[in-house]
């Protein structure tokens, strides 16, 4: 056997809890999101005004008459008919004609467009019956095609549906077109159920019995504004699918009565009002009688910004018939006389009716500004053109992409040689789209200047042209999108202060916030986050200014600038990068284990691979090796390029210059700092470092791994196919598909990751992780010159998954290997894996008489503790596995039964519960290689496993499992253990002992027991271990001193003595965090020995928290908490009530760690705290010393030989 040098240099004990407890440190947020508050439940309601003019069909029921009234037959009534047909004025097909015969009562006249109405459209709202309608539409063969101008050539290609055969084309009029849209909405899910919509129309029809009865000249309300119920869904469409057109287009009267209903105005028997058209028998209630309409909006605040309200008025044409009685209306629902700036137009008078447009801009002002009430405005047709030239898409002030119409580009009803008529259907096109047009402030200050400030100012709900179905269903939902209250989330997030593994005895005076807006309430799967680098300053983080990041109330000072601009998203290396030779390639390097085979279906494979422009355009498929994916789009997305799901890109030409930068939420995956090169040089007595080569890894729920370098800029991401396979739409702007929210939120790879890195020194004491290039005299001294830099991970909710990547050459990143316990060809023992939460843990062993690199992790979560009273018999992830850190070869496990797939196996039958922490390797002996681990299950209860690293052969490898403690309760009460637990060692009598400490809390459930008393009563618990010292631990036979022990509730007065009377020895103890009110205070992230003292992460569910608007925010607060070594007994707590000191962090689920001291002295530490006013905190003073947030540790090197340890 080969022996190892025993001997241990190292700096004091300060420099080695450094070490282990800056490595362990997690300051991430909760796994589950219910502290992630909903704001209150706004109302979003509105009110559809759809225009049934004749022009929204095929020209029926039109009749040309002589000024006596007679009908006059022939070309002229085919000219009357044609004239508002929106099959002929769209598209140029199904023409009116007629014929006639003789007969002997004169001449018969017979008219047809050849349009039909056999086609059946079933539509079906949820498990609802399955109904139908029969729109009319017109087939069009390919020769009437061919003979078409290319307008109405590109329109119907555009707009009307596919066919096979003869007649490649059906198109649909312009109602057909509408009960389509609205079929297609409401049977959908693209509005939640919470929206309210009611619908009417104009002009009113006066006898139900006749279709062609519209007046002209009113307008009526349908359905009330309802709930979109599967119920009402159905009854909305009901109403819809059942409209006849007929008629003008009074849309100065609509928009009044519209705005009527909306506020409960009484417009009964006022002149051309539609109200008594109206059904007085609806539920609920449209109008009561003749006292007036019920409005949809009494007991909301409609000026809240928690509410929002529209009208959305789809017209096909321009206003007319707008008569006096227009303005008396309008005034008497706003209870005010008309005011402001109106359209551009004339207004009518006792005589002439003309379209109305100064009323109709007045009252739309008057509405938004005093009312709250927006207007969109539809324009539906021909009329209103829709390219690019007009329509674009912008940031708004919310930052949100958002579609704006430039009305200016219209024609000019200016321009000279233009007749009256054209010049007054020009002004009637633009004042139509400056109706509803969103204004230049409404844009972001960076995209202002491309609408002009003369567009729009009256509606502001947004101008929207529509030709197809698909256009008045994407513009109710963008117009709901701007009515939607501007509920702005609560950002959070989380500090970490990572790791400095060339100089882990000094930290950086920075560190790092992951910052996310969790959007509970919102359908979007993924939560947008950055992370930025900040100053540490003071014991806190501070911007590049010293501005504090965390604000005193707990929440994010939002004019914080950290030192990346605009954090790691802003510095996303996106476009397109141009070869000397023309070569196009993306900037965004992206590797994945992703492979396509022959047959282009995907599959998981061994290696990397990169994802680029040229792997999935080029000619050569050799290098082209996603050319074939399915999924190239949603890649092409990821590489920056906004190009849509569906569209055809086929070669680089196809690219969009349009970008799309996206950065997931880093939640759990805390940052690991990777150091691949530095010089390490003492002056003064003090350490430094120069020349570093410094990067950030951290995964995101996105479904990436990141690599950026110290300034922030991504160096690369790895994408494991499992995340294209499962989660796609990530990768993608939420806009493109419809999410389920928070109920089936985006995990990623949210676990958290660590890294092995061995340095070796080149010739100038320059420490590298790659080959240091000196010269070697043996094989084995050539090993020791090449250096490496290797990482692993998990995906917490996002799977099951284990990865490890070879970094040594981080530019070319390599695949070692992937622990997938769902693949089919998983063993029993992987298969028994639930999702991968564990943090790895790497250490060496002696295996079989070689000294190899292992990785521990627990054995995952299982769904089933989603419940917070779960009190499972057995689950999934019930024991603890090392893998070969090489290859990842499954060599021994531990759980309660064995099962195959390992080449060793340890059984405790208490092994029956989820473990999901990390795994706390501890080296007895000084030789560098592990000879305990210690970890907790959700089940309360606390394990040692023993490893005998003189064991020559494998199965003498593992001693035995012990069950150290169990606080196991029936009715899912047990404390559950998600965070390692931490090993300190002490002294007594001359014998070493460790105090293995534990905080229990429920992860999965942090608000568990607000409304209920099923919670369990969350501690900390100390065992103390009184066999990991002893000299004959590895033994068979021997009887154990501490097994299955109790813990004994501790007083801060007296401790609990690692002895007992008759010299027995106890337990331990156990501090509840609060036992008079189970489930308030819970552990969460990492506890941590240091210097004597146990400090520990508590979230406290009934905490101040951040208030957001309208009742968003993050819940509760959390504390540090600080308890005595070993015993628990502290001489500065007496009287203190069993309370043990503690200090606020912030709000949420946070932790904290060590950082440079608060004193900014580069050879000490500190805990990074929320300090409230640091400057009026003196830890100088007696009183204030022993206080957490003053305590202060030296890390200066003092070389001196230490071993606790028993010899053998």
């Amino acid at each position: 056997m080969k022996r190892f040098n025993k001997k241990v240099l190292s700096a004091t004990v300060s420099m080695m809890m450094t070490w282990a407890v800056c490595g362990s440190i997690q300051t991430s947020v909760a796994s589950d999101i219910e502290i992630y508050k909903d704001a209150a439940a706004g109302k979003v309601t509105l009110f559809m005004m759809f225009d049934t003019s004749g022009s929204m069909g095929h020209g029926d029921g039109y009749w040309a008459r002589d000024w006596r009234g007679r009908i006059v037959h022939g070309a002229d009534t085919v000219n009357a008919r044609n004239s508002p047909s929106s099959l002929v004025e769209d598209y140029n097909i199904c023409n009116w004609d007629y014929t006639r015969y003789l007969s002997w009562e004169g001449w018969i006249y017979t008219y047809s467009d050849n349009t039909k109405t056999d086609k059946k459209i079933d539509y079906k709202v949820g498990e609802r019956a399955t109904k139908s309608f029969y729109p009319t539409y017109c087939s069009v063969n390919q020769s009437t095609f061919n003979d078409l101008n290319s307008t109405y050539k590109s329109r119907i290609e555009k707009e009307c549906e596919k066919t096979r055969g003869g007649f490649p084309y059906i198109c649909y009029d312009r109602i057909s077109r509408l009960k389509m849209a609205m079929i297609k909405l409401l049977t959908g899910n693209q509005i939640f159920n919470t929206t309210r919509i009611g619908i009417g129309q104009f002009s009113s029809p006066v006898d139900n019995s006749d279709q062609f009865s519209h007046d002209g000249k009113s307008a009526k309300i349908v359905y009330p504004v309802v709930e979109l119920t599967a119920e009402n869904r159905e009854k909305l469409l009901d109403k819809i699918v059942s409209l006849d057109v007929y008629n003008g287009t009074p849309s100065a009267m609509a928009y009044a009565e519209s705005a009527a209903y909306l506020l409960g105005t009484n417009t009964s028997g006022m002149t051309n009002s539609g109200y008594a058209y109206s059904d007085a028998n609806t539920t609920p209630k449209i109008r009561n009688t003749n006292n007036g309409y019920v409005s949809p909006l009494t007991g909301i605040d409609t000026s809240s910004q928690c509410n929002g309200q529209g009208i959305y008025f789809l017209t096909d044409g321009f206003a007319n018939n707008s008569y006096t009685a227009t303005q008396t209306m309008m005034e008497k629902v706003l209870d005010n006389n008309l005011s402001g700036t109106g359209l551009t137009g004339s207004s009518p008078s006792s005589s002439v009716t003309t379209q109305g447009w100064p009323e109709i801009g007045k009252f739309a002002q008057l509405l938004r500004n005093d009312k709250y009430i927006k207007t969109a405005v539809v324009g539906f047709g021909s009329l209103f053109p829709n390219d690019s030239t007009y329509v674009k898409t912008l940031t708004n002030t919310r930052n949100k992409p958002s579609t704006y119409y430039d009305c200016s580009k219209l024609p000019n009803p200016t321009e000279s040689g233009i007749g009256n008529q054209e010049k007054s259907n020009r002004q009637d096109l633009i004042n139509t789209c400056n109706w509803g047009a969103k204004p230049q402030s409404d844009i972001i200050a960076a995209d202002r200047s491309q609408i002009p400030s003369s567009v729009g100012g009256y509606g502001n709900g947004g101008f929207y042209s529509a030709q197809s179905v698909d256009d008045v269903v994407n513009s109710v939902v963008k117009f709901l999108d701007d009515v939607d209250p501007n509920i702005e989330p609560v950002t959070t997030g989380s500090p970490t202060i990572p790791i400095d593994s060339l100089n882990p005895i000094q930290l950086q005076p920075y560190g790092y916030y992951a910052e996310f807006k969790p959007k509970p309430s919102e359908k979007p799967q993924l939560w947008a986050g950055n992370l930025n680098k900040y100053n540490l300053r003071n014991g806190e983080l501070v911007d590049k200014n010293l501005q504090r990041l965390i604000l005193s109330t707990g929440a994010l000072n939002k004019d914080a600038v950290g030192l990346w601009t605009n954090g790691v998203k802003g510095q996303l290396p996106l476009g397109t990068l141009v070869a000397a030779n023309g070569e196009q390639n993306s900037k965004r390097k992206v590797f994945t284990n992703r492979v396509i085979k022959q047959d282009k279906t995907a599959v998981s494979g061994d290696r990397l691979a990169q994802v680029s422009l040229l792997s999935l355009f080029a000619d050569n498929n050799e290098i082209a090796k996603f050319k074939y994916d399915a999924d190239k789009n949603y890649w092409l997305n990821f590489l920056g390029y906004d190009v849509g799901i569906a569209e055809n890109i086929a070669s680089l030409g196809d690219l969009t210059s349009k970008e799309y930068r996206e950065l997931g939420s880093v939640m759990h995956s805390t940052p690991v700092m990777l150091t691949q090169e530095g010089k390490i040089t003492v002056a003064d007595g003090k350490l430094t470092t120069t020349g570093r080569k410094d990067y950030l890894m951290f995964g995101s729920t996105q479904g990436a791994l990141h690599v950026v370098d110290n300034e922030g800029k991504e160096v690369f991401a790895f994408v494991p196919h499992e995340m294209m396979k499962n989660q796609k739409n990530a990768f993608i702007d939420s806009g493109k598909y419809v999410g389920s929210g928070k109920n089936n939120l985006f995990y990623g790879v949210d676990g958290p990751w660590t890294a092995h890195t061995q340095y070796v020194s080149k010739s100038d004491g320059t420490l590298t992780v790659k080959d240091s290039g000196r010269k070697a005299s043996d094989e084995e001294d050539a090993q020791n010159l090449i250096g490496m830099q290797w990482v692993y991970g998990g995906l917490r909710m996002g799977g099951k998954s284990y990865y490890a990547l070879d970094l040594t050459d981080i530019e070319k990143p390599e695949l070692k290997f992937h622990i997938n316990p769902d693949a089919d060809n998983a063993s029993a023992a992987l298969k028994q894996m639930g999702q991968s939460w564990s943090k790895p843990t790497l250490a060496y062993v002696n295996w079989g008489d070689t000294r190899k690199l292992v990785m521990f992790v627990g054995g995952g979560y299982d769904p089933i503790y989603e419940i917070h009273n779960a009190d499972p018999s057995s689950t999934k992830g019930n024991g603890v596995y090392m893998f070969d850190a090489h290859n990842g070869d499954l060599l021994w496990w531990a759980s309660d039964s064995e099962k195959t797939g390992a080449s060793r196996f340890t059984q405790n039958n208490q092994l029956k519960y989820s473990v999901v922490s990390q795994i706390n390797a501890i080296d007895r002996d000084g030789d560098g290689l592990t000879d305990h681990i210690y970890f907790g299950d959700l089940g309360g209860q606390a394990f040692r496993v023993d490893f005998n690293n003189r064991a020559t052969d494998t199965a003498n490898f593992a001693t035995r499992a012990v069950l150290l403690f169990t606080e196991h309760q029936g009715s899912g009460l047990s404390p559950r253990f998600y965070e390692m637990p931490s090993v300190s060692i002490h002294q007594d009598d001359g014998n070493y002992f460790a105090a293995v400490a534990f905080s229990s809390g429920n992860r999965s459930s942090p608000l568990a027991g607000l409304n209920s008393t099923d919670s369990a009563n969350d501690a900390v618990f100390v065992v103390y271990d009184n066999d990991v010292a002893r000299q004959d631990l590895y033994k068979t036979g021997i009887t154990l001193n501490t097994e299955d022990e109790s813990l004994t509730q501790l007083n801060f007065d007296s401790g609990v003595a690692r002895r007992g009377q008759n010299n027995i020895f106890n337990g331990g103890w156990k501090a509840y965090f609060d036992s008079a009110k189970a489930g308030r205070y819970k552990g969460m992230n990492d506890l941590y020995a240091l210097d004597g003292m146990l400090y520990v992460n508590v979230y406290d569910r009934d905490g101040t928290g951040i208030g957001g608007n309208c009742g968003a925010g993050v819940a509760g607060d959390s504390y540090l908490y600080q308890y005595c070594l070993p015993t628990g007994k502290c001489s500065f707590y007496s009287g203190t009530g069993n309370k043990p000191g503690r200090v606020k962090l912030g709000a949420g689920i946070l932790g904290t760690g060590l950082g440079q001291g608060y004193g900014n002295n580069a050879n000490t530490v500190s805990l990074v705290v929320n300090r409230d006013e640091p400057s009026a905190l003196d830890c100088s003073l007696p009183a204030n010393k022993n206080l957490p947030q003053c305590q202060l540790f030296n890390t200066q090197v003092k070389l001196k030989q230490m071993r606790w340890y028993e010899s053998r």
